[in-house]
């Protein structure tokens, strides 16, 4: 079914993210990749730049190892119109949960970061509903192999660009901090037929 991924949190790489399309037609944002619609992702990665605007909204972007993506907090529900009809308890707790999770997003911070796929000025982006600080080195590898993996077996093969294998040699010996991880992982992507996503120079 096409839209079975609609309301889920889709993993990602940025490289794929970046490459979703608008459905113009569709009453509320949505895009597709690979015949999928999808309104919703996740992205794990280092904070890489951070404007904050107080009370307004945090721009930041994540950087994975395969590109940026744009990501947007907003901060201001205790003036914005969109929750003039919600009640004011139920404001403060969403603009004081939107105020912690800006304060932990700062530059070289490992993210998870989850949220609706919004458009702005032509670029897709993240529009954040909540943010996760990672404190396992490897929790960003661990991303892309989930990312993979539920291509494969869940989004299609069509939605994992090629990666470069020596592009994938880096990325684990700069982000991973454990040998038998990367013994593991090497293993992994030898053993689950992933040569039919091309990883040139490394299989």
């Amino acid at each position: 079914m096409a839209d079975a991924l609609y309301n889920t949190h889709v993993k990602l790489l940025a490289s794929d993210f970046l490459a979703l399309t608008p459905k113009p037609t569709d009453p509320s944002p949505s895009f597709s990749i690979n015949g999928k619609t999808l309104s919703r992702a996740e992205t794990v990665g280092y904070v890489v730049t951070r404007e904050l605007k107080p009370d307004k909204f945090l721009r930041f972007a994540v950087d994975d190892g395969t590109g940026c993506i744009p990501c947007v907090l907003w901060l201001n529900q205790l003036t914005s119109s969109y929750f003039s009809r919600r009640s004011p308890a139920g404001v403060r707790s969403i603009a004081r949960m939107a105020s912690k999770f800006a304060a932990q997003v700062q530059v070289g911070a490992v993210a998870r970061v989850r949220g609706r796929i919004t458009g702005f000025k032509g670029f897709v982006q993240i529009t954040v509903s909540d943010v996760v600080v990672e404190v396992d080195p490897n929790a960003q590898v661990l991303h892309w192999l989930d990312c993979v993996r539920l291509a494969r077996k869940c989004y299609g093969k069509g939605c994992v660009k090629e990666v470069s294998g020596i592009k994938l040699m880096k990325f684990l010996g700069e982000r991973f901090h454990n040998a038998g991880v990367v013994d593991l992982v090497l293993f992994y992507f030898t053993s689950s037929g992933l040569n039919e996503f091309k990883l040139s120079g490394f299989i």
